[in-house]
């Protein structure tokens, strides 16, 4: 089986073939992946660390938005991203590797959902009872594996 950490890895390799014979042995390097992403627009840098706190930071600096998109297949990492951008965005599709091939896209238009925030996705609504009340608070709709999301929910 091929090594997948990080780490030196001793190799020796072995070719007998009509055609070809010979041997070899070295180490096999793999070093640690970064974390870190540095994206530059004119004078603007910023460098990402790669958790879902600095993600939701950088996406409330946009103001948010009707509907986003979070792929991971870490469960921390899916609940700490959605509850750092929840207040930002009306609907967040939830993604792994499971189902990014098969997900709706982020933009299809679900008009069964009731979802949006501030000046988001809404409106037109019954304004009588609770349902009045619920119009001043944040909501937003989570659309995901259910797996996933009863990870989110079970905090």
């Amino acid at each position: 089986m091929a090594p997948t950490d990080a780490g030196s890895y001793d190799v020796s390799a072995a070719i007998n073939d009509a055609n070809y014979e010979g041997s070899a042995n070295d180490v096999l390097v793999i070093n640690s992946a970064t974390t870190t992403a540095t994206v530059t627009l004119g004078d603007l840098s910023q460098t990402y660390d790669g958790t879902a706190k600095q993600a939701a930071e950088y996406v409330g600096w946009g103001g948010g938005g009707l509907v986003t998109s979070v792929y991971a297949d870490d469960k921390a990492f899916l609940k700490d991203a959605v509850l750092g951008i929840a207040p930002f965005h009306g609907r967040i599709v939830i993604g792994s590797e499971k189902v990014s091939g098969q997900s709706l896209p982020p933009g299809m238009a679900l008009p069964q959902l009731v979802h949006g925030g501030p000046g988001r996705a809404g409106g037109g609504e019954e304004l009588g009872g609770r349902r009045g009340m619920q119009l001043y608070m944040q909501r937003t709709a989570l659309q995901g594996d259910r797996a996933l999301l009863e990870a989110i929910a079970k905090g």
